[in-house]
């Protein structure tokens, strides 16, 4: 499975657990609709969360 970035704005729809998240998949040039768990989603962003008192770099 590969991992998408997920942001707030690409939420759609949340139902009671289940999470759709929409993304630009750039293999097949098309927008493509995930359903995810609510606990895979949340997953996703602590990936995004840098380590405390990690030095960002531009």
């Amino acid at each position: 499975m590969t991992r998408q970035p997920v942001s707030a704005v690409k939420l759609r729809l949340y139902s009671g657990g289940a999470v759709v998240h929409h993304y630009y998949d750039n293999r097949t040039q098309q927008y493509r609709r995930k359903m995810l768990l609510h606990k895979e989603i949340i997953r996703h962003y602590i990936i995004h969360v840098p380590a405390k008192y990690f030095k960002m770099v531009r």
